[in-house]
């Protein structure tokens, strides 16, 4: 009896499963793949930056970067982390706003982004991973990114998918 009562389980988690893989994830949203390449541009300001008991404490550290490639603009990034002076390891979120130009189309993908450090630079070996919605010529669009150094091609990169959501 258990047997049979597993091998049913088994064999719905699978029907589900292939069921579900059949459905587009964003039913209706044409996707629009992206790769750009980012350079730090300028160091604008920071409201603080604080140590207390051996962790860095930074916030509102505002920072400029080109973008050029599928998407060009500028990458403003409001940095914000706490990382232990010894290791490296801690967290950074951020606010986003990238002001870009992208097939004669113009307007920004604002949002946040957060993740944790192990042992890393915090601009150059974190994986950040950022979700913006647009304005202007890009409202109604969704961008899912991630970015940070690339050793490959030894640059910071930014790579994602657009999603323009169709309204009919």
């Amino acid at each position: 009896m258990k047997k049979s009562q597993i091998t049913l389980s088994v064999l719905i988690v699978i029907m589900v499963v292939l069921i579900l893989g059949t459905i587009p994830a964003s039913a209706g949203a044409e996707r629009y793949e992206f790769e750009a390449t980012q350079n730090f541009l300028s160091f604008v300001s920071q409201d603080r930056v604080w140590e207390s008991a051996g962790i860095q404490h930074i916030r509102n550290q505002y920072l400029l970067f080109t973008v050029s490639g599928d998407v060009n603009g500028i990458n403003n990034l409001w940095l914000n982390s706490n990382v232990n002076i010894d290791t490296g390891d801690g967290v950074m979120w951020s606010t986003i706003k990238l002001e870009l130009e992208w097939g004669g189309k113009y307007g920004t993908f604002e949002g946040k982004s957060q993740n944790s450090l192990v042992g890393g630079s915090v601009l150059n070996q974190a994986r950040t991973h950022f979700v913006g919605k647009g304005t202007g010529d890009f409202e109604g669009m969704t961008m899912f990114a991630e970015y940070g150094f690339d050793p490959n091609v030894s640059a910071n990169v930014l790579r994602g998918t657009i999603l323009a959501y169709n309204n009919d």
